[in-house]
């Protein structure tokens, strides 16, 4: 019985020591330096998460400022090339204009230098036609008249008057 006590005291104490020793372990905190590692690991990790979104984010606010200036650049040569075929098609149309006026004027000029010519020429081709009408009639008439007396002069004398 001694025996069978001595294993019972052997084998409690062992049990006793077993989790003494679990206890003593497990109030030890071995976990602690993992802990440390990750938490260093998480702010490293988010340090370079939040440099790289930084870098991304100048990156881009560059590459939207430079396609700003570059479309701003299309839309002024694009504003600057409308302005300049508008000033053509104004400068040709006013020129188009210009000279149509002109032709008309011309033409209105023309056709107005003609009716005057010809109202001054048909009084002038009237007045002198009646005044030439009135100097042949009367030389007709003055002829004629010559002409009666001569041959009633010679009628006188051949008759013997």
């Amino acid at each position: 019985m001694k025996r069978n006590r001595w294993k019972w005291i052997v084998a409690s104490a062992g049990i006793s020591l077993s989790l003494a020793a679990g206890s003593i372990h497990a109030v030890s905190d071995e976990g602690r330096p993992v802990l440390k590692w990750y938490q260093a690991m998480s702010q490293q990790t988010k340090k370079a998460i939040a440099d790289e979104a930084e870098t991304q984010t100048a990156q881009a606010a560059e590459r939207a400022e430079n396609a700003a200036e570059r479309l701003a650049a299309q839309a002024e040569a694009t504003l600057t090339q409308a302005a300049e075929t508008s000033g053509e098609k104004a400068d040709s149309g006013i020129c188009s204009a210009a000279e149509a006026y002109a032709s008309q004027i011309n033409a209105a000029a023309s056709d107005l230098g003609e009716r005057v010519l010809r109202d001054r020429f048909d009084s002038y081709v009237a007045e002198e036609t009646a005044e030439k009408s009135e100097a042949l009639e009367s030389f007709a008439a003055d002829t004629i008249a010559e002409m009666t007396d001569e041959l009633d002069d010679k009628g006188d004398a051949a008759n013997g008057n």
